[in-house]
């Protein structure tokens, strides 16, 4: 018992040189709480390194790791955030390589760490990794044979998470990750033609977040997926054309964040006709100017469950929607999000349109934050309304 309280104190986030707090501090309080600690491998497995300092503290790391890699007795999974190490991080690096049979998650964000990384994969495996963060302002395998092939699918055989950031580098077509095994992928300031490829890979019901993608070249043809959820961060539609070049029949869940599109829903339609899936989750964040009520009026809407806005207007639209009866744009909507942390005012509003609109959909409208009395006025409202369509709104 004592040693699952323990597990719960321990703040994983916490650097390696913080040795004054977490795992180390319990340790010392007694010699039956250090005797605990000390056989609870899993309190031993975090390793957060801070940013790389003078040769001194280098040292007093390599010693800190060794201690810890002990006391996880070669069986507790290691979760390692690996910071701007640079080559004299290379001791430290090369110890933990000698346990990637224990490693559950791990990120660089150094490109020379990286590339040791993917060297060391290329004889040996990392059979528990299941999460893997890379982030690399230069090319991954910059100097590197392009004849060289980096296969590191039989080196992960438990992947399932990738979080990369290339800063508009070209990823190598060397470098062979088990796209095809992934169930969550994140690409930022990545080229586009990159992540069209990584999508056509990835495997049914994967969920994809691009962020901040740079245009290129259009393929010779459409891009044909098997993911379920897309998330698009910072686009501008007209002139990026991604969704124009892909096709995805399995996608339930859209997200469009930033999302600037001159052609309105056009682009949306041709993309849902040309994929031919029905929605389930639609969820539209700042700076997209599109119309929802067109959109709910696009084929693959009927199915929508879940509705996330951002705009007030466009909460008020499907609220009025709502209200009219009209339930042929969203015959399954069980839940609408607004999710725009909302000021007094927009609150009021909401709240007078609500009363004025006698919506008999709403369940429930929890406010994220406010006062007593408007807690108050909206629980108060709720008494009055009707769980015909047990349709819920949420504000975010």
């Amino acid at each position: 018992m004592l040693a699952e309280i323990f597990t719960h104190c321990v703040d994983p986030t916490t650097p390696l040189d913080q040795v004054e707090s977490g795992e180390w501090a319990i340790s010392r309080v007694c010699r039956k709480w250090r005797g605990v600690a000390i056989a609870r491998p899993y309190l031993w497995s975090h390793f957060v390194f801070p940013v790389a300092g003078p040769e001194k503290a280098l040292r007093r790391l390599e010693r800190i790791s060794k201690i810890k890699l002990e006391r996880t007795n070669n069986t507790a999974p290691l979760f390692v955030r690996f910071r701007n190490q640079g080559s004299r991080g290379a001791g430290i690096l090369g110890m933990l390589l000698a346990c990637s049979a224990q490693w559950r998650e791990i990120t660089f964000d150094d490109e020379r760490d990286v590339f040791r990384f993917l060297k060391h994969g290329l004889r040996a495996a990392f059979p528990q990794l299941r999460k893997l963060e890379l982030d690399s302002s230069d090319p991954l395998l910059h100097g590197e044979d392009e004849s060289t092939r980096f296969d590191m699918i039989t080196s992960l055989p438990a992947l399932t998470d990738v979080s990369m950031n290339l800063h508009y580098q070209s990823l190598p077509p060397q470098l062979h990750l088990p796209w095809s095994q992934l169930r969550c992928c994140v690409l930022r300031d990545f080229k586009m033609s990159d992540v069209l490829r990584i999508i056509s890979l990835l495997p049914l019901a994967a969920s994809v977040s691009a962020m901040d993608l740079e245009p290129g070249s259009r393929p010779a043809t459409t891009i044909e997926s098997r993911i379920g959820a897309l998330e698009l961060h910072g686009f501008i539609l007209d002139s990026i054309n991604f969704l124009d070049m892909l096709r995805a029949p399995s996608l339930k869940k859209l997200v469009l964040s930033r999302a600037y599109c001159y052609n309105k829903t056009g682009q949306l339609a041709l993309f849902l006709g040309r994929s031919g899936c029905t929605l389930e989750h639609l969820r539209i964040e700042s700076g997209s100017n599109f119309s929802i009520l067109e959109i709910l009026r696009l084929t693959g809407m009927k199915g929508v469950v879940r509705l996330d806005l951002d705009y007030i207007t466009y909460l008020r639209n499907v609220l009025e929607l709502l209200d009219r009866g009209d339930s042929s744009l969203v015959p399954n909507l069980r839940t609408l999000v607004w999710r725009k942390r909302p000021d007094f005012d927009e609150q009021e509003m909401v709240i007078m349109g609500l009363l004025s609109h006698r919506n008999p959909s709403v369940r429930r409208l929890p406010f994220a934050r406010g006062s007593f009395l408007k807690r108050f006025l909206v629980d108060w409202m709720l008494l009055f309304w009707r769980n015909r369509r047990n349709t819920s709104v949420t504000c975010k």
